[in-house]
């Protein structure tokens, strides 16, 4: 809600707000039968993302496991967001032990890529086609798949919501601005102050 006094959100009312709005989506496929994850998170391992599955944990019934897509393309296990979901997974694994994690990883050749843009992707961003419209496209049609290799081999995702983190940082002002907030000491209230 909105402060009338003040006119703006406090964090806790933003922080209802957000993860109201993940258990509303996740409690709108309850009733799907499906025999694994009902639920995933597009996961470069990034701030955003992080924070999804965290609240998604929230919501989910524990027994269930949540999918975490990783995209790559070009070097695989060496690109920037795949050694960071790596990271990101560890943490979530250390926080929600109980919960079952399903790293699923695609990979996609530089041939799939081209052929994928060619005959899907362009059309669906047009008008939008600035690189990084094309490189969310790309990401986006690649993950909502699911198809990749998980821990135990080939797999494809069964969850039938992918949640994505996507514009986070460009809603809330860019990260630098709340890392510097945190950094002179005002922890995460003094980075929401302005909201």
């Amino acid at each position: 809600g909105i402060n009338a006094e003040y006119g703006h959100q406090d964090y806790t009312t933003r922080h209802c707000f957000c993860s109201g709005d993940v258990t509303c989506n996740v409690h709108g496929v309850a009733d799907w039968k499906v025999s694994g994850a009902r639920v995933a998170v597009l996961f470069s391992g990034g701030i955003d993302c992080t924070v999804l599955a965290c609240l998604l944990d929230r919501s989910v019934p524990a027994s269930e496991p949540i999918d975490l897509i990783n995209v790559s393309f070009g070097k695989y296990d060496e690109t920037p967001d795949r050694i960071s979901a790596l990271a990101s997974l560890h943490d979530l694994q250390t926080i929600a032990p109980q919960r079952t994690w399903n790293l699923i990883k695609v990979d996609v050749s530089l041939q799939e890529l081209q052929h994928a843009r060619a005959r899907y992707i362009t059309d669906l961003i047009y008008p939008h086609n600035t690189v990084l419209d094309d490189s969310i496209g790309c990401a986006l049609w690649f993950a909502a798949r699911g198809a990749g290799v998980g821990q135990d081999g080939p797999t494809i995702s069964s969850a039938r919501l992918l949640f994505s983190g996507i514009g986070a940082d460009e809603l809330m002002g860019g990260y630098s601005r709340h890392r510097g907030a945190w950094q002179n000491g005002g922890g995460l209230e003094g980075s929401f102050s302005r909201y």
